[in-house]
């Protein structure tokens, strides 16, 4: 009896502790891993005691992140202009979140412009989420309709056969 339990013991340690090459991702037990064929090398520890720059196969630090390469505005639709415009767009949404304190901040995701509204997101314990009207005047479809002041954007045309 005694010989079976230390013979589960061993195999329930050697799955749980055992190889994990089989599992596609190479790396040490410390998460310095990545998934194998990827053409992307970890980033470790040097015998020396220095960070090793990690790169990717095009010569990217990865250290750099995919956040630096996305400016304000880049996925907001197309119809409300350029990349000036939609800087513009969302800095006026954020004044009309900040009315009360400057403690809000605005996803993306959560802009309806089909609604004329959006949600100021809190990033205080003591301030809640609360939803806010698009300003009137700024664009909410792409046939350049504009928010009135109460009410959803106005319906764009159907198109005539």
């Amino acid at each position: 009896m005694f010989k079976l339990k230390l013979f589960i013991l061993f195999a329930l340690a050697g799955l749980c502790f055992g190889d994990t090459s089989a599992s596609g991702t190479v790396g040490d037990s410390s998460g310095n891993g990545v998934s194998s064929g990827n053409g992307v090398s970890s980033g470790g520890e040097t015998s020396d005691g220095k960070g090793n720059n990690a790169e990717t196969s095009e010569g990217q630090n990865n250290n750099e992140g995919d956040i630096q390469n996305k400016n304000l505005g880049d996925r907001l639709p197309g119809f409300i202009g350029d990349k000036a415009a939609k800087v513009s767009y969302l800095d006026k949404l954020l004044s009309a979140c900040h009315k009360e304190h400057n403690l809000y901040k605005i996803n993306i995701e959560d802009i309806r412009f089909e609604n004329c509204t959006f949600i100021c997101r809190s990033s205080s314990a003591t301030a809640k989420d609360k939803e806010e009207r698009i300003p009137a005047g700024l664009v909410c479809n792409s046939q350049g309709g504009t928010c009135p002041d109460k009410g959803p954007c106005p319906k764009l045309p159907l198109p005539s056969c």
